[in-house]
């Protein structure tokens, strides 16, 4: 079972527009939002009572039934608290679900019924593609959680909750992964600053022993080189300290910084794979030909056709390029491997995970995949989260796993 946190948090991080639109209904919604989130926020690594946190989420489901009733959708105040009813219940232990059909009752919440679904789209014909189709949907969502983090860069916490939101919508995707490490990020800072606020609290990781010797200087190096978006210089400065001492932050750090430099590479293609793959449809398109006989009219592709041989070519160009991200995934592994044999008892959640993501990312690849089901798999049975931090990487895991379970998309 689950362990699950909730807390109480300064008002200070809750900045939420009850102000975006006129009305009782919605200002009385972002006092809910204010109420339940204080819950979730303050003791992110503590324990607290089913009923506690059931309250909190049923808070959170009257409060998106008033702004949806407002018809105020579109508004900040719906964003926080559509992302903080994801997180809770996302981290709802069966005791809580529980809990939270009891207290629903009362609260009168989810007496309005549902719209009605959407009509299905049309389906087209589909064209064989090397890009994910749902790539442009992804990155889409995931640019709104850029222009989200930016605009509310004094709450980590509720940025921390949104870019976790984004990550499950865009499960299975490249930018999916990316989402989760900015979710993580954000909720390690927020717990620094919680730490350093209220230092007989705890949160976020200890301040490493002989901060002054010189591995532990080169680390601080290597940081300050990763915040100015240096992955080079950071691997350099990282790889330096581990030649002086092999040391756990060390391998942390440098494992991180492989693991993100590849996400950024991959980035970086993305844009000409996409037109790639624009152009290798179009010459798909054209080299479907009909060949009639007696029995009928039958379609073949001819795959000699010159603009179909050069969109493959480009396309086999580009993957070659990918494959020097891919390196990184398996510089990323090699350090987080590390780091678990010097870890108590071989255990450490960060590293564990980030090792199985390091191999199930690599989706285009059987072998790859088929390692990465299985770590992600022990990995699920061996491990339970303390905290935000680790809950963020547990969960966006277990999506992970049911991606690689679900029918195959093609990725490069």
């Amino acid at each position: 079972m689950k362990r699950h946190v909730l807390c109480v948090g300064a008002a200070s991080w809750l900045l939420w527009a009850a102000t975006a639109f006129a009305g009782a209904a919605p200002e009385e919604a972002g006092k809910l939002y204010q109420e339940a989130v204080g819950v979730l926020q303050a003791n992110s690594a503590l324990n607290t009572d089913a009923k506690i946190y059931a309250a909190a989420v049923v808070k959170l489901e009257k409060a998106m039934e008033m702004i949806e009733k407002a018809g105020a959708e579109e508004t900040k105040l719906a964003v926080d608290v559509n992302s903080a009813l994801f997180w809770a219940k996302r981290m709802s232990n069966t005791n809580v679900i529980g809990e939270i059909q009891r207290q629903r009752v009362s609260a009168g919440v989810g007496t309005t019924p549902p719209p009605p679904p959407p009509p299905a789209a049309e389906k087209k014909e589909e064209i064989a593609s090397f890009v994910d189709p749902r790539l442009a949907e992804a990155k889409k969502k995931f640019d709104a959680g850029m222009e989200y983090a930016k605009a509310n860069e004094s709450n980590l916490y509720a940025v921390a909750l949104r870019w976790f939101q984004i990550a499950d919508q865009i499960s299975g995707t490249d930018y999916s992964v990316k989402a989760m490490s900015l979710a993580r990020a954000a909720q390690e800072r927020f717990a620094e600053l919680q730490k350093k606020a209220t230092p007989a609290a705890g949160g976020g990781q200890p301040a490493p022993e002989d901060a002054g010797t010189p591995e532990m200087q080169l680390i601080k190096e290597g940081d300050k080189y990763l915040e100015a978006g240096n992955f080079e210089k950071a691997i350099g400065a990282y790889g330096a300290s581990l030649q002086k001492k092999e040391t756990i932050l060390a391998n942390r750090r440098l494992g991180h910084a492989h693991f993100d430099r590849a996400q950024a590479q991959k980035e970086a293609l993305l844009p000409q794979f996409e037109a790639v793959d624009t152009e290798y449809r179009a010459a798909y398109r054209a080299a479907v030909q009909e060949r009639r006989s007696m029995l009928g009219v039958r379609r073949y592709v001819d795959w000699n056709s010159p603009a179909l041989v050069e969109a493959k070519k480009k396309v086999d160009e580009l993957n070659a390029k990918a494959r020097i991200a891919l390196n990184n995934y398996d510089a990323a592994a090699t350090r987080f491997n590390a780091l678990l044999k010097l870890a108590p008892q071989g255990k450490d959640l960060d590293a564990s995970g980030h090792a199985a993501l390091c191999y199930s990312v690599r989706r285009a690849d059987a072998a790859f995949r088929a390692r990465g089901r299985q770590l992600l798999v022990a990995f699920l049975e061996g491990y339970k989260p303390a905290n935000d931090i680790e809950r963020t990487v547990y969960e966006f895991c277990r999506t992970e796993l049911e991606q690689l379970n679900a029918p195959k998309t093609p990725q490069y």
